[in-house]
């Protein structure tokens, strides 16, 4: 999870899966982030469809 562009670059340069924690203060880039989220609650249902689409 992430919450700047260069975190989110970063994360997707080095192969990763990257959520972008949303905060419209800072305008930064979320282009290449898998997902958006407002909350990092929202990362358990992330990582649950994710455990659900590698077990198929």
């Amino acid at each position: 999870m992430e919450d700047s562009t260069y975190g989110i670059l970063a994360g997707h340069g080095a192969g990763m899966t990257v959520a972008a924690l949303i905060d419209d203060r800072f305008h930064f880039d979320r282009t290449l982030a898998d997902y958006s989220i407002y909350e990092l609650s929202e990362v358990l249902t992330i990582l649950d469809q994710m455990a659900a689409v590698n077990q198929q």
